[in-house]
């Protein structure tokens, strides 16, 4: 039952929403570039942030 009225309280609240923003056609996939990009990114903030205890950290970073 709960479940249920929380259903119908998010229906009728996304009524008021207005609608998401689809990405634009053809915008496609990130480049290798760009991949590789993030991923180095990704190891230095994650690193900053000491999360990465190993050192190397490179099956944490393999799983990611």
């Amino acid at each position: 039952a709960v479940l249920l009225l929380a259903y119908e309280l998010r229906r009728a609240s996304a009524d008021d929403l207005e609608p998401a923003i689809a990405p634009e056609p053809g915008g496609g996939y990130a480049n290798d570039a760009q991949m590789t990009g993030f991923y180095d990114h990704l190891e230095r903030v994650l690193d900053d942030i000491e999360f990465l205890k190993a050192k190397p950290p490179t099956k944490i970073l393999r799983k990611l």
